[in-house]
């Protein structure tokens, strides 16, 4: 689940479910083989930084299952050498979606108790805490920053259908539908 290719298009991220664990993999698309990252729990959507050297993913193994646990940004070197770093969340589930354009943070979609699921961005270094980019009532997921790294598009039910809009960012003001109509239906 959750493929995601490489800066370089060599490489693709991968989520494989095996029993009821989920792990991340890179398949090497020049060699034909395949590099376990991680080893056991609930690893989903892996995310490369944007020079390829580092993988972001939720690690939601503390939240499986209905504990009261809590999900984990990791950001791991993409060839599984050296030390990996943990982000704690103060949510049971994450999503990660995108790196910033300057591979300082990443943008995750976390549930909010009594409003959905917001878009947070967490900053990768320096002290920094997560903030909510966008929180409303409504879900707001599967975020995308342009080239540029000045607009985010993202997927929002406001509508009571899933559409698709975008918004400046990192400040967020304003705002544009550019799907006139998404179904859920094959």
């Amino acid at each position: 689940v959750d493929p995601r290719l490489s800066p370089d298009g060599r490489r693709v991220a991968v989520g494989m479910q095996s029993g009821k664990d989920f792990d991340i993999w890179v398949y090497d698309l020049q060699r034909n083989s395949m590099t376990r990252l991680t080893f056991g729990g609930s690893n989903r959507s892996p995310v490369w930084s944007p020079d390829g050297r580092r993988i972001a993913y939720a690690d939601n193994t503390a939240g499986a299952g209905g504990s009261a646990g809590k999900a984990k940004v990791v950001v791991i070197p993409s060839d599984g050498s050296g030390a990996k770093q943990e982000i704690l969340m103060d949510y049971d589930r994450t999503y990660v979606n995108c790196w910033t354009r300057d591979g300082s943070s990443v943008v995750v979609t976390a549930p909010q108790p009594g409003k959905g699921w917001d878009l947070w961005v967490v900053p990768i270094s320096g002290e920094g805490k997560p903030w909510a980019f966008l929180s409303t009532k409504f879900d707001e997921s599967f975020a995308a920053i342009s080239p540029d790294g000045k607009w985010i598009s993202y997927l929002s039910n406001e509508t009571g259908v899933p559409q698709v809009y975008v918004r400046p960012f990192p400040k967020g003001e304003g705002k544009w539908q550019i799907s006139s109509e998404l179904s859920t239906r094959a």
